[in-house]
């Protein structure tokens, strides 16, 4: 896979709770540091998503937006990823 970061690639976000969830790259800021838009797939209630009433019960949003993530490379030590940053898919 080359380095090069760039709009529509899919990678994987790392929420506040430090679990991976899917996500495509909208918008590039820096190549050194990865630091791009994304849109998020997020699982719903579980992940804590945005919820809309619509009169007739809870709506929960499919994706979020996070602004201004900058890529990680896994810690050698713990094997995790930082939070609020992405890598690539494995």
């Amino acid at each position: 896979m080359s380095n090069e970061v760039k709009i529509g690639q899919q990678v994987y976000f790392v929420n506040a709770e430090g679990n991976e969830r899917p996500a495509i790259i909208v918008n590039v800021f820096s190549q050194e540091s990865g630091c791009a838009n994304l849109l998020v797939f997020v699982d719903g209630s579980n992940d804590k998503a945005m919820t809309v009433y619509d009169g007739k019960g809870d709506c929960y949003c499919a994706s979020i937006w996070a602004t201004s993530v900058n890529k990680a490379e896994r810690c050698a030590t713990t094997g995790t990823y930082p939070t609020r940053t992405w890598h690539w898919t494995e």
